[in-house]
């Protein structure tokens, strides 16, 4: 007899803790969700900055090294860019040939990316999560045959800004030649 008595307070007991249960179980679910959903957005959001950083460091590693391979550095008539005029080694005897390597910014799809040689060649801007924006690119001479270089990056997604910055001497220099640019 004390069964059926403790029944039907049994069943009370089963809505109470569904009452209590449900909001709690939303409320954590919910809470989960807005985790996840920062997570995924931090790490965008990082990834962003880490290619921000990448772009910037291998055209300018690019830049620098046909800076120091140059033996005369000239401004790009008609972009903002820079003209680098190196030796070819000859494949056969005979004389060196001058070569030209252009870089410059040029704006594709409204974004300013570093062009190598051509505009079909970027080598920033291609990684469309973090749309990656050139600000600044610059080639000044310092000194006789001393140039600084300058390339500044914005990431789009973030905002953030990466520059990074060197100073090259040409080979002419370096052996106490007079330059010839």
């Amino acid at each position: 007899m004390k069964q059926r008595g403790n029944r039907s307070s049994a069943q009370g007991f089963l809505l109470l803790d569904c009452l209590l249960s449900v909001p709690l179980l939303a409320v954590m679910m919910m809470a989960l969700g807005l985790l996840l959903c920062t997570g995924i957005h931090s790490a965008f959001r990082f990834r962003a900055d880490a290619e921000l950083h990448q772009e910037v460091q291998m055209a300018f590693r690019r830049v620098v090294q046909d800076a120091e391979l140059a033996y005369e550095i000239q401004p790009y008539a008609t972009k903002t860019g820079v003209v680098f005029y190196q030796h070819q080694l000859p494949k056969a005897s005979g004389k060196p040939k001058p070569v030209q390597t252009a870089y410059w910014v040029h704006k594709v799809s409204g974004i300013r990316k570093l062009v190598w040689r051509d505009v079909s060649q970027p080598l920033t801007g291609n990684y469309s999560l973090a749309a990656v924006e050139i600000e600044a690119f610059t080639c000044e001479p310092v000194g006789r045959g001393l140039y600084e270089l300058r390339l500044a990056g914005r990431s789009r997604v973030t905002g953030h800004r990466y520059a990074l910055s060197t100073r090259v001497l040409l080979p002419e220099a370096k052996e106490g030649k007079e330059p010839a640019g």
